[in-house]
């Protein structure tokens, strides 16, 4: 194997390459005494100077071959050890086997390796010699063979776990647990294989765990440097089989190198593991010891000695709570696999102290399989505690006090259960939705259940949420809106906690609600906005207006009431009246409290009467201005083509052929700002002018009051009519509130009015675009009256008989207004083009007729100079 991965080097020997410690080797039963205090090996992470140690070896009764055991101190690579630092036990002596060999671990040492080698003749000598010539070598296979040993406690713990798995449908979740406890990771391909199959996948194949220490392999450190290197190297490399797929090779290519360089004729040295239990280190060889030459030496290494490490456990959730009517109760725990591999934590308790300052201590242990330390009952069985207690593991690390890893317990004691305020009106049917749930009793949840509309039971699942709450999701695919009941079983009661709560249509999606300081309403966006009954925000209740849609968003508009004033205080009993009469106050406007730039969360009701959060933002006060004058110049009088003169009924008409200045002023800001301008537009936006400073279109008079014109024809094109209005925009795009300007409208071109001599007849009224007029009357309440037709096309129009020298028109762009057209009774009339102002006369009382033969002058006064002369003789 080691020669596929590319490890086995040419001179690695034959016993080397195996990397499986599978051939059982001797026993030795090894105690520790310190401060009068005996451990057994098992227990005994490490050692320190002064230390006694007891040594049995366990090596049979009909062994055929005398065993030397020679025990070695080392103190570093580079430093040998002093004579006196080797101790031979002569394994075969009968004092020994009866009572075996005690030594004292002296001041200095780092580390103690035990040595096995057949009598021969000059054995100990030579052994101690190759020590004390080569003692890097022996360090670094002391250290090794410590880490490899912990490693296989770790893969055996996890195999044999595995193997007690009695649920196949278990092995998965099961096995991940331990892999976790263990710093493990396993052959993922095993659960794809079916369920009764995977445990024997996991066990079979050793090749399908890696080693998880986070470090890289003492191998891979030994392959970077050069071999003559491996001593100076002993106290600086990584540990050893990290990442690699069989824990072994690492060990045995690293320890076999080691070892290798000094091989001589007469020894060759093989590591041993050690499998502890209790007293008794039990040794595991990777290859057959060789009782001729070059004869097999074991090498077993003994803890090292240094000062106590305590593992750094840590809880997997820290912030998680734990249920104490759980039986058993599991504290999982992460961060230190040898708490689970080995025995060198003991005598370990859960410290539980509550509020009130009682304390108890239950014993506790650390349990693999199941992911952390596990207190066999439940903790309130045996221990009358508060509701809220606080647990931590306490023992002893080897011979060391040990402090490990806190965690939070809590009692049910009957608490209640609440629905999440934001889950309150939440439940939608359609899907599984979740519902989060609130009480103090929450890490005491086994199961919960829920009844819908339909009355049928129905099972839930969960998860936690937190320390106080759980979140479970019901299957509410298939449901119908209504009432639901959810039922939560707990341990350590016997009857279940009930929540009421509904479900609900699915609802839109509230996105936000907009709106500009000082304004009354604002914009809520989102989808299904139809929905809206009304929106609160601090106490200020928002009505729904216009609903419009674009694209897929929905815009409401919202709009608070206008506030009321405060009526006067009632009159003191005989005080006059005038004396007691007072203004009503103005009410304090909530609306106007409403700052800029101020972010808020408001609810929003529903008509189902849900109600759901809604974020706000009050922007910036929108721009405002007034329109304080304007004045509309009429078109100049076309030449030569003389027609009836139409004089407009409303100031606010403008005609599409005049001019329209204005002036306004700023109220919001109170200046105009820079990149300020103001937008003209007709009222259905199909046609907008901008006039700004920048352009030169909008002259300033001073820094609040401006001036601009407007000549709609060139602005709007011909076919622009109707109302105008217009609006200030910021540089940044905020827009103000609209405002009327005029109404723009466009005039036909009247030529003549002909009338017959019989008044009974109707007249015919001459012109180009007569399709511009809605109506013509004889009077101004047109109870006489024509009617354009849509699409009129002709360029004659018959029209009621006139006898006092006006007509009546409505026109198409502003039919609201009725303007005059004066003509001369029954005959061709003329006058200037264009449109003038001026007062509409009510019915009956226009100007009378002019005489025959008069003609209306431009200002369409009547001219009677020619009716006055004499006609002359025939």
């Amino acid at each position: 194997m080691l020669s596929a991965l590319g490890l086995g080097p040419a001179g690695l020997s034959a016993h080397a390459q195996s990397a499986q410690f599978d051939l059982q080797g001797p026993t030795l039963e090894v105690k520790v005494q310190r401060a009068g205090k005996t451990l057994p090996i098992a227990q005994v992470p490490n050692l320190q100077p002064g230390d006694r140690l007891w040594l049995h070896p366990v090596l049979g009764e009909h062994e055929s071959v005398h065993y030397l055991m020679v025990a070695v101190f080392l103190r570093g690579s580079t430093n040998p050890p002093p004579d006196d630092w080797f101790t031979k036990v002569e394994a075969w002596n009968k004092q020994v086997i009866d009572e075996g060999s005690y030594l004292v671990v002296p001041p200095g040492a780092e580390q103690v390796v035990i040595l096995f080698a057949p009598q021969t003749g000059g054995d100990f000598s030579t052994l101690k010699n190759a020590v004390r010539g080569r003692p890097g070598a022996f360090v670094r296979a002391s250290q090794d063979l410590n880490t490899a040993s912990l490693d296989r406690d770790r893969i055996n713990k996890y195999i044999h776990a595995v193997a007690g798995i009695a649920d196949p449908d278990k092995v998965k979740d099961q096995s991940n647990t331990l892999a976790r406890s263990l710093s493990l990771k396993v052959n993922q391909d095993c659960f794809n294989r079916p369920a009764d199959q995977q445990a024997a996948c996991l066990q079979q194949s050793q090749s399908a765990l890696i080693l998880d220490n986070g470090s890289s392999s003492t191998a891979q450190g030994l392959l970077n440097g050069p071999t003559s290197d491996l001593a100076l190297q002993a106290g600086s490399t990584t540990s050893m089989a990290s990442g690699l797929y069989d824990p072994y090779i690492s060990a045995a290519f690293d320890i076999a190198r080691i070892l290798s360089s000094i091989h001589t004729a007469q020894f060759q040295y093989i590591p041993a593991l050690s499998s502890d239990t209790n007293v008794e280190m039990n040794l595991w060889l990777n290859a057959p010891p060789s009782f001729h030459n070059p004869k097999s030496v074991l090498v077993v290494a003994l803890p090292p000695v240094m000062a106590a490490k305590p593992p750094a456990l840590h809880p997997v959730d820290p912030k998680q709570v734990f249920c104490m009517q759980r039986a058993p109760l599991v504290l999982p725990v992460d961060g230190a696999p040898e708490i689970f591999a080995t025995d060198y934590g003991h005598g370990l308790t859960l410290h539980l102290a509550d509020k009130n300052g009682k304390t108890v201590d239950l014993p506790t242990a650390p349990d693999a399989a199941q992911g952390g330390f596990v207190v066999p009952a439940p903790v309130l069985q045996n221990a009358a505690l508060g509701n809220d207690v606080q647990a931590g593991v306490r023992g002893y690390w080897g011979f060391d006090a040990y402090t490990g890893p806190s965690f939070k317990l809590r009692s049910t004691n009957g608490d209640d259960w609440s629905v999440a305020d934001a889950d309150k009106n939440a439940l939608v049917v359609g899907r599984d939705d979740e519902l989060h749930l609130r009480s103090d009793a929450a890490a005491c949840v086994d199961e919960v259940n829920y009844t819908d509309a339909s009355g049928k039971p129905q099972k839930a699942t969960f998860k936690p949420d937190g320390a106080d709450g759980i979140v479970a999701t019901l299957p509410l695919k298939d449901a119908q809106p209504g009432p639901i009941t959810v039922s939560i079983k707990q341990a350590g009661l016997k009857d279940p906690k009930t929540v009421s709560t509904a479900s609900f249509a699915e609802a839109g999606k509230y996105e936000a609600f907009t709106m500009h300081s000082g304004d009354r309403g604002g914009v809520l966006t989102g989808t299904r906005l139809d929905g809206v009954a009304s929106l609160e925000l601090h106490g200020i209740r928002f009505m729904p207006g216009k609903l419009t849609r674009t694209g897929t968003v929905d815009e409401l508009e919202l709009m608070a009431p206008a506030t009321k004033p405060t009526p006067p205080a009632a009159a003191g009993a005989g005080a006059p009246a005038a004396a007691t009469a007072a203004p009503a106050a103005a009410a304090i406007d909530p609306v106007a409290a409403l700052t800029a730039g101020s972010h808020s969360i408001a609810n929003a009701t529903l008509k189902d009467g849900r109600v759901v959060p809604v974020a706000v933002t009050i922007d910036a006060a929108r721009p405002s201005v007034a329109l304080i004058n304007k004045n509309v110049q009429l078109a100049a009088a076309a030449q030569p083509a003389p027609t009836l003169a139409l004089k407009l009924g409303s100031a606010d008409q403008l005609p599409l052929d005049g001019k329209l200045t204005f002036a306004i002023k700023s109220q919001q800001p109170a200046v105009f700002a820079k990149g300020e301008s103001i937008e003209v537009a007709t009222e259905d936006g199909l046609a907008s002018a901008t006039f700004s400073l920048q352009t030169g279109q909008l002259v300033l008079q001073d820094a609040k009051t401006a001036i601009a014109t407007l000549d709609p024809a060139k602005s709007f094109g011909n076919s622009a009519f109707g109302r105008l209005r217009l609006r200030p925009v910021m540089a940044d795009g905020t827009m103000g509130d609209w405002l009327p300007l005029a109404t723009l409208v466009r005039l036909p071109s009247l030529q003549s009015y002909t009338c017959p001599p019989d008044a009974a007849q109707n007249c015919t009224l001459t012109g180009t675009s007569l399709f511009l007029l809605e109506s013509v009357a004889t009077d101004a309440q047109f109870t006489h009256m024509v009617t354009v037709p849509d699409g009129f096309a002709a360029n004659t129009l018959e029209v009621p008989h006139v006898a006092n020298g006006q007509v009546f028109v409505k026109l198409r762009d502003d039919p609201s207004v009725v303007n005059t057209v004066s003509v001369e009774g029954g005959r061709n009339s003329a006058g200037n083009h264009h449109a003038r102002r001026g007062p509409v006369p009510a019915a009956g009382s226009g100007p009378a007729a002019p005489p025959p033969g008069a003609s209306l002058t431009k200002a369409g006064v009547a001219d009677t100079s020619m009716a006055a002369a004499p006609r002359p003789a025939p």
